[in-house]
C-alpha cells in the first residue's frame, strides 16, 4: 500500500521459521516380495522418533523502503524413520475391509489417542452461519529442523481505517477497464479539491477505498473522458459513503484474539495494493504483468510474459511469482490467422479453420487501423462468407459491398478479401471489420488451453532452477526411495494381477512385426514384475481407424465368440489398444470401451512402438496391474488410522471446461479407498452446472482445488451430504469425519536457504521431499500446513497446501502431516512420491476421464440461436460406466 495513504508500510520478506521433515536414512524403505513368498507386512510398531530442539528464528531484518526482498525463512522438518516405508510382494490379494462408511473426509480420516492442547485465548463469538474450522492442535515436532525461504513479504498495518465508497457511473459502463479510466479522470481532476488530497483505490466495479474519510458522504461528479477516436464523452459519477473497515479487528485476528476472519477488510487492503501496482502494467486477476518484464513468443500468435502475483492473506502478503499466463501478440488479425493456423501462404479458410479462428478471436479487442481513424471493437463472431461477398445497406438505402465501401471512403484496397470478416456487432445488426485493417490490442490474456508446442515453450521460458529465479532467496525384498524416487528393478509387485483373457487392437500404421514385438515387451515386463498373463485370446487385430467404434465392436464380438467356446460365462479382462497416428482418438476409445462395451483397456501411443523402451514398459505394467485388480506397493509399516479401525479415505475433485468454453458442464468425481493399505480406490462421477465447485450429488465425498472464499459453502453443503449418506445406511450412524481441502494452485514457494547444501536440496536445487511448514506463513489460528512431498523435476517445486476444515478425529499436527506424507508414496502409476495425496490425484484423473465421455455429446451452435446463458443452464448427464469397469482403477 502506498505510504501516502497512511494505511500501512511494506517490509522486505523476512525470515520466517517453519519446520521441515527431511528424509533421513532408513525412513523410506520399501518392502517387496518374490513370487514364492507371501506378502511382507511388518507388524513392528514405529519406534519413538528422536526430536531435535527447534532452531531459533533469525533476527529480523530491518524495516524500510527500497530494500531488496529479504528471505522468509521456515524451519522444515524432514521425514524420519518409518515415514515412507512401503511393502511390495506377490501373493494372494490383500483382504478388503468392509466398506462401512467411516470418516468420509476431504482426504483423510483418523483417530489418535493423544492431542496437543491449543492455547486458550479470549475469543469473540463467531457467526452462527459458519462452521468454524478447528483450531491448530499445536505444531509439528517430528523430523530434522532446517531453515527454508518463502516468497512472502510481511506487511505492517497502519492506523487509519479504510473507508469504502459506493461508485455509480451513468450511463452504465460494463467494461472494467473503461470504468477505471473514468475514475482516473475523476481523481486527476478533483483530488486536490473535492477529494481533500486523498487518493482513491477503485476495484473497477462498484467500490472505491480511501485512507480515512473523504470531505463528503455523498457527491456527484461530471467527468468528460476523451475517446481514442478523438471524441469526448460525458459521464456522471456518484460517490457515496458505504462503510468503514476496522483495522483493529484485523489486528486482533492476526494476533489470535479474534476468530472471525475480517475478509472484507483484507479485500479492501488488497485492492489498494493492487491499485498501486497497476499503473503502466497489465492486470489479470491478481497477477500483474508488464511489457517491461521478459516476454517471448509461444507460437500461433501467442506470447508469454513474466509477472508476479499479489495477494494479501492473513498474517502475510503473498507476493508470489506467477509465470503461467499467456497473451495475444499485438499484430494484424490477418497475420494472426496465418500464424495461428500454421499457413505459409495466404488463401481462403476452410469451414474447420474458420471455426478455429472464431474460437480463438471471440471476445478479443481489436483496434481498427485505417488511415487516421482508430477505434476499438470487441470481436463477437467471424462471418461464414468471405469479406468480398459481404454487403450492407448504407444511409441512402443503397446496397454496398464491404470491398467497395473501403475503396471509396478510405481509398483502401483490401488485399485479403478472400478471408472472412470479423463481426463486432450482432447477427441482427452486424458490424463487419476486414481482418487486415484490425490489430489485436496489446496485453490481452490468451484464455484458451495452450497446445503442446506452446506448453513446451512456456516451460522452457519459465521453469528455471530456483536458485536462478530467486537468487538470495526380484532378489530384493526392500528398497529405500532416494529423494522421493525408487527403482522397480529386481522387485515384484505386492499383488500381481492375473490376466487370463486379453486381446490387442492396432489402429496405427506400424508394421505387424513391430507391433508384436512391442506387445511382447509389455507382457514380458508384466510377468517379470509378478503378474500372470495367459496367451493372447485372439490374434492382434489391425482395423481401419476411420471407424473406430465399429472396429472395437467387432473385436469385442470376436472375443465373446471365442470365450463362449473356451470359457463360457467369462469376459475379456484387458484390451491393449495402439492408438491411430492422428491425435484426438483417445477419448473416443475410452468412452466406447468403458461405457458401451464394458472393457478395461490400456492405450499406447504409436510413437512408442518402435522404441521398445523398458522404462515405458515398466510404467505400463504398473498401470495395467491396478486396472486388473492388482496392487503395486504398500507401506511397509501399517498406517495407524487404517490399521486400527475400518476407515475410508475419500478424494473429490471438480473439473471445469477448458478456458474459453462456456457451454459444457462441470464434472464432479469422488474416489474412496477399499482396503486397509489405502491402495485400491473405487470411483464415481457426475455432471453438474457449469463452473460450480460445490458437488451437488455428494452423498459420500477430500476436495481438491477449492478456493478459500468457498471453504464455508463447501463445508456446510458437503458435510451435510456426508451425514445424509451415513444415515441412509443405518439410523443414527455418525462416523467421525475429518474434512481437508487440498490446494495446489496457489503461489507460495519454498526455497533452500543454501542452494549449495546438498544435504537439504535435491538434484534440481529444490527443497527435499518430506519438507513440511506449519509456522509463520500459515494461518494464525486454524489447522493448515504446506507439504512438499515430491522431488523437483523442472523449475521450482510447489508445495501443497492442506487446510483442515472439520476434524472429529482430533488429529495432532504430527499425526496428520506424517499420514499425508506417507500416503504420497502409494500412488500406483509411478515409482516416485507425488505432490498431492493419491485420493485427490485419483479423483482428478476420474474427473478428466469423465470429460472424455462428454466429447461428441453436443457441439457448439453456429446459428447463434442460443445464448451462452441458455447453453450453460443445460447439464448433460454422463453415460454410465459398466460395472466390471467400475470395480477396478480404470482411470489410472
Amino acid at each position: 500500500m502506498p505510504p501516502s495513504h497512511g494505511m500501512g508500510r511494506g517490509q522486505g520478506a523476512q525470515p520466517v521459521a517453519a519446520s521441515t521433515r527431511v528424509p533421513t536414512d532408513g525412513m523410506r524403505n520399501l518392502s517387496t516380495g518374490t513370487s514364492t513368498q507371501g506378502p511382507t507386512v511388518p507388524v513392528q510398531r514405529q519406534t519413538p522418533m528422536q526430536y531435535r530442539p527447534a532452531q531459533s528464528m533469525p533476527p529480523s531484518h530491518g524495516m524500510g523502503r527500497g530494500r531488496g526482498a529479504q528471505p522468509v525463512a521456515a524451519s522444515s522438518r524432514v521425514p524420519t524413520d518409518g515415514m515412507r516405508n512401503l511393502s511390495i510382494g506377490t501373493s494372494t490379494p490383500v483382504a478388503s475391509v468392509p466398506v462401512q462408511p467411516q470418516p468420509p473426509m476431504q482426504q483423510i480420516a483418523k483417530t489418535t489417542t493423544t492431542q496437543t492442547e491449543a492455547v486458550s485465548l479470549p475469543l469473540v463469538p463467531s457467526s452462527t452461519k459458519h462452521i468454524k474450522p478447528p483450531a491448530r492442535p499445536g505444531f509439528g515436532t517430528v523430523g530434522r529442523k532446517i531453515m527454508v525461504t518463502a516468497n512472502h513479504f510481511l506487511v505492517q498495518l497502519g492506523d487509519k481505517n479504510p473507508h469504502q465508497y459506493d461508485v455509480t457511473i451513468t450511463p452504465e459502463v460494463t467494461s472494467k477497464a473503461k470504468c477505471k479510466d473514468i475514475m482516473k479522470c475523476l481523481i486527476d481532476q478533483y483530488q486536490a479539491t473535492h477529494l481533500g488530497n486523498r487518493g482513491l483505490a477503485y476495484d473497477g466495479n462498484k467500490s472505491a477505498f480511501s485512507a480515512g474519510p473523504l470531505p463528503f458522504d455523498n457527491k456527484e461528479f461530471v467527468i468528460v473522458v476523451p475517446e481514442k477516436d478523438g471524441r469526448q464523452r460525458e459521464f456522471k459519477v456518484a460517490v457515496k459513503f458505504a462503510a468503514t473497515k476496522d483495522i483493529d479487528h484485523l489486528r486482533q485476528f492476526l494476533s489470535g484474539r479474534q476468530h472471525d476472519n475480517p475478509q472484507e477488510t483484507i479485500q479492501a487492503l488488497d485492492i489498494v495494493l493492487r491499485e498501486a501496482a497497476s499503473h503502466e502494467r497489465i492486470i489479470v486477476g491478481r497477477s500483474i504483468f508488464s511489457t517491461a518484464f521478459e516476454m517471448g513468443p509461444l507460437g500461433d500468435g501467442v506470447d508469454y510474459c513474466r509477472g508476479f502475483y499479489q495477494s494479501l492473506r492473513p498474517t502475510q502478503m503473498g507476493l508470489s511469482l506467477n509465470i503461467g499466463v499467456a497473451f495475444y501478440r499485438a499484430m494484424l488479425v490477418s497475420d494472426f490467422v496465418m500464424e495461428y493456423l500454421g499457413k505459409r501462404a495466404p488463401g481462403p479458410l476452410t469451414e474447420q479453420d474458420r471455426i478455429k479462428v472464431k474460437k480463438a478471436l471471440r471476445n478479443i479487442k481489436v483496434e481498427v487501423v485505417n488511415g487516421g481513424f482508430k477505434r476499438t471493437y470487441k470481436v463477437q463472431n467471424v462471418t461464414r462468407e468471405a469479406t468480398r461477398e459481404l454487403t450492407f445497406i448504407d444511409s441512402n438505402g443503397t446496397t454496398v459491398s464491404i470491398v467497395q465501401y473501403y475503396r471509396e471512403k478510405y481509398n483502401t484496397t483490401l488485399r485479403h478479401s478472400y478471408l472472412p470478416a470479423l463481426n463486432a456487432g450482432t447477427d441482427a445488426k452486424p458490424v463487419y471489420l476486414p481482418m487486415e485493417i484490425c490489430r489485436i490490442n496489446d496485453g490481452q490474456r490468451y484464455p484458451k488451453k495452450l497446445n503442446a508446442w506452446q506448453i513446451r515453450g512456456m516451460l522452457d521460458a519459465t521453469c528455471k532452477r530456483p536458485q536462478l529465479k530467486y537468487h538470495g532467496s526380484g532378489p530384493q525384498s526392500e528398497v529405500s526411495p532416494f529423494v522421493g524416487t525408487w527403482n522397480m528393478k529386481n522387485l515384484k509387485m505386492f499383488n500381481g494381477g492375473t490376466v487370463n483373457y486379453w486381446a490387442v487392437v492396432n489402429f496405427s500404421r506400424q508394421k505387424p512385426q513391430a507391433v508384436d514385438q512391442f506387445v511382447n515387451g509389455i507382457i514380458s515386463m508384466c510377468r517379470a514384475r509378478g503378474m500372470v498373463f495367459d496367451p493372447q485370446l485372439i490374434p492382434t487385430q489391425s482395423p481401419n481407424s476411420h471407424n473406430i467404434e465399429k472396429a472395437l465392436i467387432n473385436v469385442d464380438r470376436q472375443c465373446s465368440t471365442e470365450l463362449e467356446q473356451r470359457a463360457p460365462g467369462k469376459s475379456l479382462q484387458l484390451l491393449i489398444v495402439i492408438l491411430p497416428d492422428m491425435t484426438g482418438s483417445y477419448g473416443l476409445v475410452k468412452r466406447i470401451l468403458e461405457t458401451d462395451l464394458g472393457i478395461v483397456s490400456q492405450c499406447c501411443q504409436p510413437k512408442h512402438v518402435m522404441k521398445s523402451n523398458p522404462q515405458y514398459f515398466e510404467n505400463l505394467a504398473m498401470k495395467i496391474n491396478v486396472k486388473v485388480g492388482g496392487t503395486n506397493a504398500i507401506l511397509a509399516r501399517p498406517i495407524p488410522i487404517l490399521n486400527e479401525r475400518p476407515t475410508i479415505i475419500f478424494g473429490a475433485d471438480v473439473t471445469h471446461p477448458q478456458p474459453g468454453e462456456d457451454s459444457s458442464s462441470s464434472i464432479a468425481a469422488v474416489v474412496a479407498s477399499m482396503d486397509r493399505h489405502a491402495t485400491k480406490y473405487r470411483a464415481l462421477m457426475s455432471a453438474q452446472p457449469h463452473r460450480q465447485e460445490i458437488i451437488e450429488d455428494l452423498d459420500s465425498m477430500i476436495i481438491d482445488g477449492v478456493s478459500e472464499g468457498q471453504f464455508n459453502d463447501v463445508l456446510l453443503h458437503e458435510t451435510d451430504q456426508i451425514r445424509k449418506a451415513c444415515a441412509s445406511l443405518e439410523q443414527n450412524y455418525q462416523p467421525r469425519v475429518t474434512f481437508i481441502v487440498v490446494q495446489k494452485r496457489h503461489h507460495t514457494r519454498l526455497f533452500p536457504m543454501n542452494h549449495n547444501d546438498r544435504s537439504n536440496t535435491d538434484k534440481s536445487g529444490n527443497i527435499l521431499p518430506g519438507t513440511v511448514v506449519d509456522t509463520k506463513i500459515c494461518h494464525p489460528a486454524e489447522f493448515d500446513f504446506y507439504l512438499c512431498s515430491h522431488a523437483g523435476i523442472k523449475g521450482t517445486s510447489r508445495p501443497t497446501h492442506y487446510h483442515v476444515l472439520y476434524d472429529e478425529n482430533k488429529f495432532t499436527a504430527d499425526g496428520l502431516q506424517t499420514l499425508t506424507n506417507n500416503l504420497c508414496y502409494t500412488y500406483a502409476r509411478c515409482t516416485r512420491s507425488v505432490s498431492i495425496v493419491p485420493a485427490a490425484y485419483y479423483a482428478h484423473l476420474t474427473a478428466f476421464r469423465a470429460r472424455y465421455y462428454t466429447e461428441g455429446m453436443g457441439s457448439e451452435s453456429e446459428s447463434g440461436g442460443r445464448t451462452t446463458r441458455e447453453r450453460t443452464a443445460e447439464v448433460r448427464q454422463l453415460p454410465a460406466i459398466r460395472d466390471n469397469v467400475k470395480d477396478v482403477m480404470f482411470y489410472c
